[in-house]
């Protein structure tokens, strides 16, 4: 949808890089579905959760050289919003790579 927004000229470039990111954070609704669960589930759904607000925070700080660089590449509006969701997914996966055992053990602690 926000591909098609972006190129019908509704949405800017700009505008659809926040989009994306707030995206991350909105699809974590599991967390309220793992409130009946068991220890797993609940491990699974505050992964994910922190997963996507730990990306965005770390990303932030970086949105307007992100989406510079992105609406430098000679591709068009939709296009650059769907590299940039690509990018952004990316990105945050290689820097949990990098960090995954302590994030598993944060996960350990706040769900025993």
């Amino acid at each position: 949808m926000l591909v098609s927004f972006v190129d019908a000229g509704i949405l800017s470039f700009t505008n659809s890089v926040g989009i994306i990111i707030g995206s991350n954070i909105g699809t974590t609704t599991a967390l309220i579905a793992s409130t009946v669960t068991g220890k797993q589930c609940k491990r699974v759904a505050i992964t994910h959760f922190l997963f996507n607000l730990f990306g965005v925070i770390i990303f932030l700080p970086f949105i307007k050289i992100f989406s510079n660089f992105i609406s430098h590449i000679n591709i068009g509006l939709a296009e650059q919003v769907a590299v940039s969701h690509l990018i952004f997914n990316i990105i945050i996966a290689l820097i949990f790579i990098i960090i995954i055992k302590p994030f598993t053990n944060l996960i350990y602690k706040i769900i025993k």
